[in-house]
Formats: structure tokens, sequence, C-alpha cells
């Protein structure tokens, strides 16, 4: 029988180890010293599944919270190390000891919010637990380009010391409300132990336009939005961008 979500989070790294955790953490600091003055005390990571991003700016020296939604993610990051907090809960409620002046979200969290009153809530969360003059950054998939190119299926295969994982994604898209739900299946072999594994998840791709305008609603200042991991400004030609948000 195929195996979901459990085997999902305890693959996750595994799954995407190609990701350049290290290269992210530098232009989420850079963007940060870009369009803030102030002097960078607290970092929350918000949506940090595993703790890979957490963990690198804790490498930098920097004190950072890792905050989900998922407890078994939370759970996952927690087995990693002891030496940084990583909490369960829902930003929207939740009480900090302090403010951050960078808050950050990376790895399309946006894109898993499926409705538009929990995306006003996470966004108005945020602004509550950024201090005047922080910076918020998150990364997502661009809403105005995927209709116009949707995703497509994509073969996985991943080798590696006792580990391989062979399967297909499929994207299963929905043109009219612009959103797809990613059908993974895969067949693992962990240290001789073979697992097939099969997972859905479902994301959905905000227009840039309406995810602007929020963002000034709930009361940010300057609202920046780029090609993936630069500051050239966004164009419909990139799949992917990064945000910009001062508060």
């Amino acid at each position: 029988m195929p195996q979901n979500n459990n085997n999902f989070i305890k693959y996750y790294d595994k799954l995407f180890l190609n990701k350049d955790y290290s290269k992210e953490t530098q232009y989420i600091l850079k963007s940060f010293k870009i369009y803030s003055d102030l002097e960078i005390k607290n970092i929350l990571d918000l949506g940090c599944g595993t703790g890979s991003h957490t963990i690198e700016f804790y490498k930098l020296g920097y004190n950072i919270i890792g905050f989900d939604l998922d407890e078994q993610m939370i759970n996952l990051a927690k087995s990693k190390t002891k030496k940084i907090n990583f909490i369960h809960g829902n930003i929207h409620d939740y009480k900090f000891d302090t403010k951050f002046e960078l808050i950050f979200s990376f790895f399309n969290v946006l894109n898993y919010i499926e409705n538009y009153s929990d995306l006003k809530s996470f966004l108005e969360g945020v602004y509550k637990n950024l201090t005047a003059g922080g910076v918020f950054v998150f990364d997502g998939w661009n809403g105005n380009r995927i209709p116009v190119d949707p995703p497509k299926n994509k073969e996985i295969v991943i080798n590696e010391d006792n580990f391989s994982a062979k399967g297909m994604l499929y994207p299963n898209y929905d043109a009219f409300n612009n959103q797809a739900k990613f059908h993974y299946v895969i067949n693992i072999n962990d240290s001789g132990k073979h697992i097939e594994y099969e997972n859905y998840l479902p994301q959905i791709y905000w227009s840039p336009l309406i995810l602007k305008q929020m963002l000034f609603q709930i009361g940010f200042s300057k609202v920046e939005i780029f090609n993936n991991l630069t500051l050239e400004k966004a164009s419909i030609d990139n799949y992917k961008i990064s945000w910009i948000c001062k508060k």
C-alpha cells in the first residue's frame, strides 16, 4: 500500500536535496540590508518546515525562531538540533515575547494557503509581529505566469548513499481557479527497504496584484516584487518571484 504524509515528512529533505538553502539565506539578508537600517536582533522563519533555512541563519550567528503550522514538520526540525527554538502554532494567534526585525517565508509558503481569509490572517500575523521598519521577505509562484505556462509533469530521480527515489510529479492543474493539486508517486529505496510513496499537495497561484493590494491594506509601507532571488523587477516572464515588504 502507498504510504502518505508521514513518509513525505520523513523524506522531505532528501526529496528536495538540490535546494540551495545557503543561496536563499544570503538573498534574504541582502534584501533586508537594502530595505532597512535596523540592526537584526531577532529573525522569524515563518513556515520553516523541517528547519533547513533556520539552521543556515543560526550557523551565521543570528538569533532565529522557526515557526510552522505543521506539527510533524516542527518535530522533525527539533530532531535536528536542540539549539534552536522551533514552535508549532498559527501566526495569527501566537504571542511572541519579542518582535522581529526580519521575517521570511520561503519555499512557496503562501502558495499553500488555500483561501483568501487565511491568507489575510497570515499576512496580518506577519505585520503584527514585525517591528517598525522591519522587513518581510517571501517567495512564490507568479500567479500571472502560471496560466500562460502551467506546471507540467516532472520526473523525480534521486541517488545518494543508501537512498534512492524514482517517480513522477503530476500537477493536475485547474486553469479556471488557477490552482493545482500536486500528486507525488515515488518509489523509495532506503537502505534496502522499499517504500511506495504517494502524496497530494495543493497549491494556489495568487495574483501579484491581489497580494500587493492586501499587503498595503494591512499596513506595509513598501512592497516590491522581483524576479526570483534577484533585484530585477518582476515581469510576466518570471515563473517564480520574490517579494520584499517593509513595515
